[in-house]
């Protein structure tokens, strides 16, 4: 193997004088740190099995650890993979050994494969898929790859934990599986302890941390572009794992090493995917301003039924203006336009113009709906003096948010509006969660991240809240002297 720059910079682990080392410096740190519990939160594909194995493979060769080794992982093929890296390594050493494959059962009369490597020591490497019953009564150094993805996770580390008892180690590897796993646990136990901030049963792992970003940092593009002949540029292959990635949640708990909080999610993909307009059927975000106003033409002719929603963001958050129409039963997305950086005067100008419009069938927005909290407070009494009867300015406080986010969930719930597939749109409506205060108050809040800070989702509330309220209407009212 030819090492690369990114590769002559790591550190000297493989102390084989036959054998040039070829790990980056992320897997270097992992095979240098000999902690008795160890775990790896970690993007997919960078190399962590990969590494774990050579670290097997050396350190049983060179004496340095003579202990039986038993790697679990999420199904057998994985398991495979695993002891074909392990005899890989022997042959880079010099080192042909003895492998074979053994039947083993759970007790309950499923049984699978173990595949194995008998070291020169008489001690053995053994891999096979996850099954707590199968770690019973074993002893050595114990790995459990891919351990978020445990059926039975909880069991399997009670199972695994004790093998270690008389001088095993052990180590978990493994991409998130979600915010509430046993995984997600673990690693916030040796992220506290790394911060120096353990709590009282906190259990002492060293901690590792690659991210897809910082596995390329190290040198892991140039590493593919050597074995595959690729001509990757990192830029380029960021990107092509990002564009593969379905869902911004995808991409941040597949390679970014965020959990998701899918589960916690308020509207969950699923249910924002059932109520998506492909084809053209309603109006896509956009940020310019002419062509908001075409698509309020367009996508709200036929109906009167027409209202407003708009929050307002201008640096960190984003403007959205979210104006819908309804047809039958169901609300449709006429008009959609977001912006960020925009001076307030384009804000107004675009309320104005939302306001403003007369469709040719004389439609027009009954009512707004304007964010008056922090910045919007301006705008929303200025459109409030301009519009009277057809704006309002609403606060955001957590009485109000109680009553509007529920009133979205239902639409989405019920199947009764459409909105553009957009990903940016469906992240940020995504990231919205219910949480639970300590004094047991109900909150709604979006993490504020690089899709913003839930903003479609309150235009939307907005604009739900413009049809939900009648539109003040004018009185006749005859005096002596005339009418008026």
């Amino acid at each position: 193997m030819t090492p690369t720059p990114a590769t002559l910079a790591a550190p000297t682990i493989i102390t084989d004088p036959k054998v040039r080392n070829p790990l980056l410096p992320y897997q270097a740190r992992w095979m240098a740190d000999e902690s008795p519990l160890k775990i790896w939160e970690k993007s997919r594909r960078i190399g962590a099995t990969y590494v774990e194995a050579a670290d097997v493979a050396f350190s049983r060769l060179s004496g340095r650890r003579n202990e039986d080794y038993w790697f679990s992982s999420a199904d057998e093929s994985a398991a495979y993979e695993f002891i074909e890296y392990v005899k890989f390594w022997c042959k880079v050493a010099g080192k042909v050994l003895e492998s074979f494959t053994e039947q083993v059962d759970d007790g309950t009369g499923a049984s699978g494969t173990a595949y194995c490597v008998r070291f020169p020591s008489g001690k053995r490497c053994t891999a096979m898929s996850s099954n707590p019953r199968r770690f019973r009564s074993k002893g050595g150094d114990v790995c459990a790859d891919e351990f978020a993805f445990h059926e039975h996770a909880s069991e399997m580390y009670k199972a695994m934990s004790p093998c270690t008892t008389w001088g095993g180690r052990l180590r978990i590897l493994s991409s998130h599986n979600g915010e509430q796993s046993l995984f997600n646990t673990f690693v916030q136990m040796a992220r506290r302890r790394a911060a120096g901030e353990s709590n009282r049963g906190d259990m002492p792992f060293s901690w590792h941390r690659t991210t897809i970003q910082e596995a390329v940092e190290d040198g892991l593009v140039e590493k593919i572009n050597e074995a595959k002949g690729t001509t990757y540029t990192r830029d380029s292959f960021l990107a092509e794992c990002r564009a593969k990635c379905a869902t911004e949640d995808d991409w941040l708990q597949e390679y970014m090493c965020v959990p998701s909080a899918e589960t916690e999610a308020y509207l969950p993909y699923d249910l924002l995917n059932t109520c998506l307009a492909r084809n053209g059927l309603c109006a896509a975000p956009t940020d310019d301003l002419a062509k908001y106003a075409d698509d309020l033409r367009v996508f709200a002719a036929g109906t009167t039924a027409v209202y407003a929603g708009c929050d307002i963001g201008r640096t960190n958050d984003r403007f959205v203006l979210w104006t819908i129409a309804r047809f039958g039963g169901t609300w449709s997305t006429a008009a959609l336009l977001r912006w960020q950086n925009h001076r307030f005067s384009a804000m107004e100008a675009a309320i104005a113009a939302t306001m403003n419009f007369r469709g040719e069938g004389n439609e027009r927005v009954r009512r707004i709906c304007i964010d008056r909290t922090g910045l919007g407070m301006q705008l929303a009494e200025q459109a409030c003096e301009k519009f009277r009867g057809r704006a309002e300015g609403v606060h955001f406080g957590n009485e109000t948010k109680a009553v509007m986010a529920p009133r979205v969930l239902v639409q989405f719930q019920e199947g009764t509006i459409r909105i553009p597939d957009d990903r940016l749109l469906k992240d940020d409506l995504h990231s919205l969660r219910k949480t639970m205060t300590s004094s047991g108050n109900v909150r709604y809040a979006g993490e504020r991240g690089a899709n913003g800070h839930a903003d479609h989702f309150w235009a939307l509330a907005l604009a739900l809240e413009a049809a939900d309220k009648p539109v003040a209407q004018g009185s006749r009212v005859t005096i002596v002297g005339g009418d008026f």
